[in-house]
């Protein structure tokens, strides 16, 4: 049986994985457009606070430590393609750029999400990110290092957002988490969130709920965000 996984992080390699457990004959391969595989995602924000010191730490494992299980990771390798009827995919290589099909008897697609990028004026500016992966974190913690930033715009105020406010300011800015709801964490009770609120701002960390990121101003990086009509 081969089995082909397209996604090398914690649900494409803990799959991957399990199936060798079960099958210590069973032909896999995994195929993951990035560099870095079987990261901890929840340890990027502590990565860029420095409370972890250590890029190693939070990316232990390479794909030469799966081939110990025989199962083959490939890395910068992007599926652009599944033909479920012919069980068949397209792949290609992103440092080569050779495009090549393989088979399968077994697909698991373990893409993950992505980060949601509003479509508003200046979203594309120097000096805005995303954090979803190691090398978001690398980018984020790079433009710190040269640009000794003093102030932190976090738009959403979700676990990710929350965290990055916590890393921000202990790295000393001053941050300002923007929320569009009336209340910030919202998988909380209001109650609950409520108390998450008055810790944040006991700690510094100033919370406009109910306010919504309209644009982006500067020239080739960011300087300005509009919030409903307000700057910030």
């Amino acid at each position: 049986m081969k089995y082909v996984v397209i996604g090398a992080v914690a649900g494409g390699m803990t799959a991957a994985m399990k199936i060798r457990r079960n099958d210590d004959k069973a032909e896999i391969i995994v195929y993951d457009k990035d560099s870095d595989i079987s990261y901890s995602g929840c340890s990027l924000a502590y990565y860029i606070s420095g409370i972890i010191k250590e890029r190693k730490s939070i990316v232990p494992r390479d794909y030469k430590y799966f081939k110990e299980f025989d199962v083959d990771v490939k890395i910068n390798h992007e599926v652009l393609k599944v033909n479920a009827k012919d069980k068949r995919i397209i792949i290609k290589n992103n440092l080569s750029n050779e495009v090549f099909e393989d088979n399968y008897d077994k697909l698991i697609i373990a893409t993950g999400a992505k980060s949601v990028i509003p479509d508003i004026n200046g979203v594309c500016l120097d000096g805005i990110f995303t954090l979803r992966n190691v090398k978001d974190a690398d980018r984020i913690k790079d433009f710190i290092n040269n640009h000794n930033p003093k102030k932190a715009l976090i738009v959403g105020g979700g676990y990710i957002g929350l965290e990055m406010a916590e890393a921000l300011s202990i790295l000393g800015m001053d941050v300002t988490i923007v929320e569009k709801k009336d209340h910030i964490s919202s998988s909380l009770d209001d109650d609950m969130s409520r108390h998450v609120e008055q810790y944040l701002e006991s700690k510094g960390i100033k919370i406009l709920l109910k306010s919504s990121v309209v644009g982006f101003e500067g020239e080739n990086e960011v300087k300005k965000a509009i919030l409903d009509n307000k700057m910030q």
